[in-house]
């Protein structure tokens, strides 16, 4: 756990999941205070009297017991996936933001050294799950941002999402989540 009055901060993104917990002991009135819920959310609170080994004995059962998909996450990468759910929408994930070169109509991840090569294309690309509805069914897609606009990676190839892509709704909340989430990458 960290300093007193800073967050403990936990993640699970596992599956389906994508939802926070946290927990620090705040000194100035001695008490444990803790925050869970998804992602994007400002989640719900709990403020309990207890001591620091209470905070963490919390923390650990937590981290250990309770729910073996939480991992630690710093607090910039916390508010950074905060970010990027909250453009997004809270139902929706976003994962593994990465540089991709589309010179060759494929997207090919590549890294930061190799986008100043003049040949190379570059783009953002992310992997975007999109929960279903009544009228939409849920999907997983590899989204990329580029100069070109926004396009979608397909076995075929690179392909533009325009009006009549399922994903053109969500252009815009997408175009916020990537630039929310740059600095993953």
């Amino acid at each position: 756990m960290t300093e007193d009055n800073e967050w403990s901060i936990l993640i699970d993104t596992s599956g389906k999941s994508n939802k926070f917990w946290m927990v620090r002991y705040n000194t100035a009135t001695n008490n444990v205070e803790s925050r869970w819920g998804r992602l994007g959310t400002n989640g719900q609170s709990k403020t309990e009297s207890g001591s620091r080994s209470y905070a963490d004995t919390l923390y650990y059962n937590k981290r250990t017991k309770r729910s073996a998909q939480y991992r630690e996450c710093s607090k910039e990468q916390y508010e950074r996936l905060q970010a990027c759910c909250k453009a997004l929408g809270t139902s929706n994930k976003m994962t593994n933001i990465r540089w991709v070169d589309i010179a060759d109509g494929m997207a090919r991840v590549v890294t930061v050294e190799e986008l100043a090569h003049p040949k190379v294309t570059p783009g953002i690309m992310a992997t975007i799950e999109i929960k279903g509805t009544k009228k939409r069914k849920g999907s997983i897609s590899e989204v990329i941002l580029a100069s070109e606009g926004l396009m979608t990676n397909t076995p075929y190839g690179v392909v533009a999402v325009d009006d009549n892509h399922p994903l053109f709704d969500l252009s815009e909340k997408i175009y916020a989540a990537i630039s929310a989430g740059l600095e993953q990458i």
